[in-house]
């Protein structure tokens, strides 16, 4: 029986072999497994991080914008706009970041001036004069006597009463004051011998306008367009003070001035609240308002231009800075 099976066996494998190798079905016809590729091995993203990165460029109140293309990743931009700061390292600000502080700008101080009004002229006497003194009130100690016409800056902060009710103001030494002679000891005047003097305010530049000084008229003429507006009688400088002659410009201007000689001069002076300054040479030669003397048509000064303290204001509210002076003999 073993000996059948083993025969049938060989039968059924020879006759599957002859099939396969006289098969005519061609190789185009045959049908091989279909070759499916091995998708790479990504790590599973949760909805969370979709919605995350898509965010980073569309927010959700954007769908209906245009989306601009990104040149760059978001880390790209991260590194590159990350700036490590030494300890040492200033931060750096740029021209639109800086913000100055506003300047402040303090409050123009208004100057005021008084002028003497009362008392003493050109010749000092005690009984009549007015004096500066120490304090407040007639009891204080007199310091300097005060003539009419002088102009004295004064504090306009400071005013208080004596005993009586007169009000009194205390002087400050004015721009420009260089021989105080109230060193150590502040003036007070009383207000019932002075009054307040505003000053006029300052011309605008006039190419048209012009001084002439005639030395040996002892008068000054002021001019504009050629034609004589103003003329005033003068004393000029005398003997080794002669008034300058040429052309000059005015270079300053001052409301009030204190002149004083130098120590041990052989012509001692001593004029504090010079009104109406205005300088036009280097040396200090200037047209000013005088009080101490009644002798204006003659050579009387130490090389400045006197005049009457009237004309003196009218000139210096008409003169502006700059104004060419012409002396002449």
């Amino acid at each position: 029986m073993k000996k059948v099976m083993l025969g049938i066996a060989l039968v059924v494998l020879l006759v599957a072999t002859l099939s396969g190798c006289a098969s005519t079905t061609s190789f185009e016809s045959q049908q091989f497994p279909v070759y499916k590729p091995i998708p790479p091995t990504i790590p599973p993203t949760t909805n969370e991080d979709f919605s995350v990165k898509i965010n980073a460029t569309v927010k959700e109140t954007d769908l209906n914008t245009p989306v601009k293309k990104e040149t760059q990743s978001n880390e790209l931009k991260n590194v590159e706009n990350t700036v490590v700061k030494s300890e040492t390292q200033s931060p750096k600000i740029t021209e639109e970041e800086i913000i100055l502080p506003k300047e402040k700008k303090e409050p123009e101080k208004i100057r005021t001036f008084v002028q003497v009004n009362k008392g003493c002229a050109f010749n000092i006497d005690k009984k009549t004069c007015l004096y500066a003194r120490s304090g407040v009130g007639t009891t204080t100690k007199a310091l300097f006597p005060l003539r009419v016409n002088m102009l004295l800056e004064i504090d306009p902060e400071y005013t208080t009463k004596d005993s009586g009710g007169i009000a009194w103001h205390k002087v400050i030494q004015g721009f420009g004051d260089t021989y105080p002679a109230y060193v150590g000891n502040p003036w007070f005047v009383p207000a019932n011998q002075i009054e307040i003097v505003f000053m006029p305010p300052e011309p605008p530049a006039d190419a048209t306008k012009k001084i002439v000084i005639d030395l040996s008229e002892q008068r000054l003429r002021a001019y504009k367009n050629n034609k004589l507006i103003r003329e005033v009688v003068v004393s000029t400088g005398r003997g080794g003070w002669a008034t300058p002659t040429g052309k000059f410009h005015i270079s300053k201007k001052l409301p009030s001035r204190y002149m004083k000689s130098s120590p041990g001069a052989s012509d001692w002076y001593d004029l504090p609240g010079v009104s109406y300054t205005m300088y036009f040479t280097i040396r200090g030669a200037a047209i000013h308002c005088e009080y101490w003397h009644d002798q204006l048509g003659t050579r009387r000064s130490h090389g400045c231009v006197n005049t009457d303290c009237v004309d003196a204001r009218w000139l210096y509210g008409w003169t502006p800075l700059g104004t060419p002076v012409f002396v002449q003999n």
